[in-house]
């Protein structure tokens, strides 16, 4: 109950937020606004999906067990080094785009590719801590599911960047977001793969033990 009451207040915060300056934005006509409430509003945008993508994942691949002490401390570990590396990264672009003036891409698209990037650290960390699936879930079938996923992501990038450019204005197009999703899902379903082979192999090493003693 707590963790649902968590994300709600994560994804409707920002849009808040985003409705407050709107309406600033309406009394005061400041066009600066308009990207702070852009930001408010694709933030929580971003935030609402995942929330969606995890509840369905959840449903398909989590439901045979629940986490136990060590996995939930472990997980907590991991959202707080991945929130810190998200910190970090929007501190570093704001300092690249208001003091060195080097627009990269539009704020939307930078947004997304620090969050995208944290959930990837996230994912990673808690896959090698063993807190990224429980004990029930099948680290192949579920990584095999990613890989499908960033596929779709990554010809979805390619299609848009075809269509529309890669490039805007001098700057990265938004389809570098569905690339850089694909990209970062297809890593996190490679560590998958990687910690399963490396079970399998420590399941084989311990077998081999107890036969040797028995």
């Amino acid at each position: 109950m707590k963790n649902n009451a968590f994300r709600i207040l994560v994804t409707f915060f920002p849009l808040a937020i985003g409705l407050i300056l709107l309406v600033i934005y309406a009394i005061t006509f400041n066009k600066h606004l308009l990207y702070a409430i852009g930001f408010c509003t694709g933030l929580s945008a971003v935030f609402l999906l995942a929330t969606i993508l995890s509840f369905i994942m959840k449903k398909k691949f989590l439901m045979k067990k629940e986490f136990d002490e060590r996995q939930l401390k472990n997980r907590g570990d991991c959202f707080s080094i991945s929130f810190f590396v998200l910190i970090t990264c929007l501190f570093l672009d704001g300092l690249v785009r208001y003091i060195l003036e080097y627009d990269w891409s539009n704020y939307l698209v930078g947004i997304a590719f620090w969050i995208l990037l944290s959930i990837g650290v996230f994912a990673i960390l808690a896959i090698w801590k063993d807190a990224y699936t429980n004990v029930g879930a099948n680290k192949i079938h579920f990584g095999i599911y990613l890989i499908g996923i960033s596929l779709l992501d990554l010809a979805l990038g390619v299609i848009n960047g075809i269509r529309m450019g890669f490039l805007e204005n001098g700057q990265i197009g938004t389809c570098f977001i569905n690339l850089f999703s694909g990209l970062i899902i297809f890593i996190i379903a490679l560590n998958l793969f990687l910690k399963a082979a490396r079970e399998r192999k420590d399941d084989f090493v311990n077998e081999e033990l107890k036969t040797e003693i028995c």
